[in-house]
């Protein structure tokens, strides 16, 4: 059994804080390149005849907040002290998060690009069905 000194513990709150500050320092620097990209404003992906579908704000503030409760859940994660039953309700809202994500972004992008609404929303629930199965095989192999 290691008996942690209060020195060895206090590098080890210092760590934390470090990483935490390098990758907000990170996670802004990123978001400025985003920003101030040369001629980001003229890109036109291969979208269909849409009305006003060539704005891309919605597309860069969703992936802005998805990488932001990842940030966040990872913070938290980190910083308290999570219980079994704290962890299970954490990871149960993040898999609930990336579902809707993926099954908002596979439906936006196939209507976008001419698809009927049934056959995006069935390739939506698709996508989330072959991830919970990811899931639960990586849960049964891991035991």
């Amino acid at each position: 059994m290691t008996v942690w000194s209060d020195t060895t513990r206090h590098m080890a709150e210092q760590s934390f804080v470090a990483s935490a500050l390098v990758m907000g320092v990170f996670l802004v620097g990123t978001a400025i390149a985003l920003v101030r990209m040369r001629d980001w404003r003229q890109y036109h992906p291969g979208r269909g005849g849409t009305g006003g579908a060539d704005d891309r704000t919605m597309d860069v503030v969703w992936l802005l907040l998805a990488v932001s409760v990842v940030c966040v859940g990872a913070i938290v994660y980190s910083a308290l002290p999570v219980e079994g039953g704290m962890l299970l309700v954490l990871g149960a809202l993040l898999a609930l998060v990336l579902a809707t994500y993926l099954a908002w972004g596979v439906y936006h992008t196939l209507r976008i690009n001419g698809r009927k609404t049934s056959e995006a929303v069935m390739v939506g629930a698709w996508v989330v069905g072959g991830l919970a199965l990811v899931g639960i095989s990586v849960l049964l192999v891991l035991g």
